[in-house]
């Protein structure tokens, strides 16, 4: 369940760097919806932001901030491993875009940088990475086989894409 919370700030016209750097702040680890903002020129000496933050928080999981789960792979994987991941990536958005899924659900990023360090060569070592089970091995196992034998076998030329 996802909860709408809203936070807000008054900044002095003229400037206050702690107070603007707490906005920046926030605004940068929360995931927004929208920002009002409204100047009173009543607030103090030349006024005032007046900032209203509706932002949400999923319920049992804590503040939602996507930007701190990323895994960044190329600093995760090897040169080599990094290049074929970006091809198998490339496979699952055509896959994906021919079956008419979201491309998670065909594979995931982690399970496709488990493919470009382990480069699996049979449906049991496909299988063994972790959420590769039966069913996607049926729908999508040997496709991404073919390619991944493709590149052992001296890289693909990048044809089996323009396929699909």
């Amino acid at each position: 369940m996802v909860m709408f919370k809203y936070k807000f700030f008054n900044i002095p016209a003229v400037g206050d760097g702690k107070l603007e750097d707490e906005l920046n702040g926030f605004l940068g680890s929360h995931s927004i919806l929208d920002v009002k903002q409204e100047f009173s020129p009543d607030y103090g000496l030349g006024g005032s932001w007046c900032f209203c933050i509706r932002w949400k928080e999923r319920l049992g999981s804590g503040e939602v901030t996507a930007r701190t789960n990323r895994k960044d792979y190329k600093e995760i994987l090897g040169e080599e491993e990094f290049s074929l991941y970006l091809g198998l990536r490339e496979l699952r958005k055509a896959v994906a875009s021919r079956e008419e899924v979201p491309a998670f659900t065909v594979f995931t990023n982690d399970q496709l940088a488990e493919m470009a360090k382990t480069r699996p060569a049979s449906s049991s070592a496909l299988k063994a990475i972790e959420g590769v089970g039966d069913s996607r091995y049926r729908k999508y196992g040997e496709e991404f086989l073919s390619f991944l034998s493709k590149d052992r076998n001296g890289r693909g030329d990048g044809k089996e894409l323009e396929k699909l």
